[in-house]
């Protein structure tokens, strides 16, 4: 919401945006916001109230989304802006949402049977569904198994990410990245126990995650 400029001090600015199909509003807004209320319904964002002060002032109105259909959303003035008052111009109001497939996160040791005090290795491989554009900051950490640890110090960087180890059975990776479209990497560490065991390392283990993995 901006207020151009000369302009005296407005109020009473309301207006509704429903939501295309498929987008939903994630989590209820805070308000209120530009002195406004804001309130939300699964699908529909209301704002009322809101006022800028005289002269060239601006204020922002922001709500959570999410969409868990890929494709395409268009938010425009003409399909999606209703209800509106108080003088408001919603002239050219435009916004696209693009929802992607998940960046997927795997793992396996080879091998999966050793010895005690041998070492296994744990790859992490990182892939980039069909047709998704380039990611970044991809970012993870997996915390290994009471009795399971990592033996000497990982490669770093790999996938274009640091990886980096604590306490001594834990693995995080930052920054990782992947190339436009159909795009696969790989990091492994060397892992290794002392003790007899089965040790199941599952999504569980896997904490912090960033990027969209």
């Amino acid at each position: 919401t901006k207020n151009v400029p000369t302009n005296q001090a407005v109020s009473g600015l309301n207006f509704t945006d429903t939501l295309p199909t498929n987008v939903t509003v994630f989590a209820a807004p805070t308000t209120p916001q530009c002195g406004a209320m804001v309130s939300s319904t699964t699908g529909s964002i209301t704002v009322t109230g809101a006022a800028l002060a005289a002269g060239v002032t601006s204020c922002q109105i922001t709500v959570q989304v999410t969409s868990s259909t890929i494709g395409v959303y268009n938010n425009n003035d003409n399909d999606n802006i209703s209800a509106v008052a108080g003088g408001l111009d919603t002239t050219g109001v435009n916004a696209t949402l693009n929802v992607v497939a998940a960046t997927q996160l795997t793992k396996a040791y080879n091998p999966a049977s050793i010895p005690a005090g041998d070492t296994s290795v744990l790859t992490f491989t990182i892939t980039n569904a069909a047709g998704n554009p380039a990611q970044s900051g991809i970012g993870f950490t997996d915390t290994l198994n009471a009795n399971v640890t990592v033996s000497g110090l990982p490669t770093s960087p790999q996938c274009g990410g640091g990886v980096v180890t604590g306490s001594g059975n834990v693995i995080s990776v930052t920054g990782a990245s992947l190339t436009a479209g159909q795009a696969t990497c790989t990091i492994s560490v060397v892992v290794t126990s002392l003790i007899a065991g089965v040790y199941p390392n599952t999504s569980t283990n896997i904490t912090d995650l960033d990027g969209g993995l």
